[in-house]
């Protein structure tokens, strides 16, 4: 809903060899902060926190997600996703900690958004703090805007605007959303379809 603040923290704990999945949508709202945890507790757990988000207008839309290593052999992969329309862009407050003494430790942190509007922006740097040498550390960023030409081309093939526009969300965000059940997949295609009527002139 739009004119609606909303921030969500959510946590876990993994005990050894546990696996904690997190995927977590935001749409919507001014304001609307989402940030999924997991605390590695136990040697070999591990954890993998897909967050995506899509803000239109002036909304200011974060979804990221904390890993905090406190054991050995523990994994982690943080991916995050996020489309803007708006100037302020989507932010990225990822976090990573890996203490000392979680030997052979790793993590993996992706951050990826599309912009809607030439003048949109994005903060796509995360938090990684490692105080275990033997740690393993992998990190990625990428913005992409979304190419007129491209537009243009679906344009000529009898779609208009805004269903090209939805045609190239829903690809960007294919990467999580095949993640879901397929019914709330749907209904995310939906959303994606209504909400771009109109957002981009």
């Amino acid at each position: 809903a739009r004119n609606v603040s909303r921030f969500d923290v959510m946590s876990a704990r993994a005990h050894g060899e546990a696996l904690m999945e997190w995927n977590v949508l935001r749409l919507g709202g001014d304001r609307s902060d989402v940030q999924p945890s997991t605390y590695l507790v136990g040697p070999g757990a591990q954890t993998e926190i897909w967050t995506a988000s899509l803000g239109l207008a002036r909304e200011a839309i974060t979804a990221s997600g904390q890993a905090i290593h406190c054991a050995p052999q523990t994994r982690s992969r943080i991916v995050n996703k996020s489309v803007s329309e708006g100037g302020l862009g989507p932010g990225n407050r990822s976090l990573v900690e890996i203490l000392k003494g979680c030997r052979r430790a790793s993590t993996h942190v992706e951050s990826e958004a599309l912009l809607l509007r030439d003048e949109t922006s994005a903060d796509l740097s995360p938090r990684i703090q490692v105080d275990e040498p033997s740690a393993e550390v992998h990190q990625s960023t990428r913005s992409m805007k979304v190419d007129a030409q491209d537009l243009l081309n679906l344009q000529s093939r009898g779609l208009t605007r805004e269903q090209a526009l939805a045609m190239r969300v829903r690809g960007f965000l294919e990467p999580f959303t095949s993640r879901l059940p397929k019914e709330y997949a749907v209904e995310v295609h939906r959303w994606i379809e209504l909400a771009m009527e109109g957002s981009v002139g």
